[in-house]
């Protein structure tokens, strides 16, 4: 029924056609990027809290750890595409190495940083 008055409409004037698929295209572009946000921060969620149950801490603590380096931004969000195919267990093992790498490296930056001084 709805694509019978749209198909209709179309025939009738185009530049309202024009309008209407435009309107459409771009408020189902935003209902995506709202999933797709919601999406990523359950993902997020998930690998915090499965990461803080690995190491066997409170998850508050391991969210703050995660988000000193920024690892949330920049790894679990940025790469969302590509992360989130991967296992639950893989995701927060590779939270907890990438997690402990960026950790090492922002203390030798600081030692070479206070040993310049």
């Amino acid at each position: 029924m709805r694509l019978t008055r749209c198909h209709n409409l179309c025939k009738q004037n185009s530049a309202k056609c024009i309008i209407f698929i435009t309107l459409a295209v771009e408020l189902m572009t935003k209902m995506s990027n709202k999933n797709l946000k919601f999406k990523k921060i359950h993902f997020a969620v998930a690998a915090v809290e499965g990461s803080a149950k690995k190491l066997n801490v409170p998850g508050n603590k391991m969210y703050l750890r995660l988000e000193k380096q920024n690892l949330i931004e920049e790894r679990l969000f940025k790469h969302y595409k590509q992360l989130h195919t991967q296992s639950r267990d893989w995701v927060v093992e590779d939270t907890i190495e990438t997690l402990k790498n960026w950790e090492k490296e922002s203390r030798a930056i600081r030692r070479q940083a206070k040993g310049k001084q």
